[in-house]
């Protein structure tokens, strides 16, 4: 199946560029399926990476990494990532190689049953009061979403305030912090800080330590 060439060259498959480079007006540019996933896999990155190519930081940069196969961004994915294999699948040089669009849903539906997984398991380590934080930080590399709150509308920091008193709990909360947890909403949150929901054997010192810091990591947002 073929499709006319749309959008901007940097969202296209390297097939397609080669065909601009080449380009008579006598033959019209067609793109196909393989194509679209290909551009569809630079979304996807695009979107993982917070709004960074992954082929670079302007057209002519990335329009020539395109052509060469430099994926000059990949590195700033952590390699347990879920998304890093389908991606790479989708951004293969040659379109015969390229993983096909229905394959793409396949993959997406398998990805969603394990993130469903990872996420309760990420939720059931944060309740757990012998905290372990390298599993913690292994799963967030994954790419769980930190933010995700249970059935009752409880987060990871609702569930470590709650239910841990070790004296680990301000690193695994400064962990969740390094990776993007929302602290400003879960101090206005009166579920995260109000004495009721605490975790009353925690001393006073670990109390006013897990206050302030995420009262101080707040007002630096």
């Amino acid at each position: 199946m073929n499709s006319g060439i749309k959008g901007t060259r940097n969202w296209y498959a390297p097939e397609l560029l080669i065909q601009v480079s080449q380009f008579q007006r006598s033959t019209p540019i067609r793109g196909t399926v393989k194509s679209d996933v290909f551009a569809t896999g630079l979304v996807f990155a695009y979107l993982l990476f917070d709004g960074q190519h992954l082929y670079g930081s302007n057209e002519f940069e990335i329009v020539n990494n395109i052509l060469a196969d430099k994926k000059v961004n990949i590195n700033k994915i952590d390699p347990s990532h879920y998304a890093l294999e389908l991606i790479s699948k989708m951004l293969k040089y040659e379109r015969v190689d390229r993983i096909s669009s229905d394959e793409v849903v396949i993959q997406l539906k398998s990805i969603k049953q394990k993130l469903a997984v990872k996420e309760e398991e990420f939720r059931q380590l944060c309740k757990n009061t012998r905290l372990d934080l390298e599993k913690i930080k292994k799963l967030i590399q994954f790419g769980i979403d930190v933010n995700g709150k249970t059935n009752d509308g409880w987060n990871a920091l609702h569930l470590l305030c709650h239910f841990d008193s070790n004296e680990k709990l301000i690193d695994a909360i400064k962990l969740l912090t390094q990776f993007g947890i929302d602290v400003e909403s879960n101090v206005i949150d009166s579920r995260t800080l109000s004495p009721q929901n605490l975790n009353l054997n925690q001393n006073q010192e670990t109390l006013n330590g897990i206050i302030q810091f995420l009262d101080g990591a707040a007002r630096q947002m």
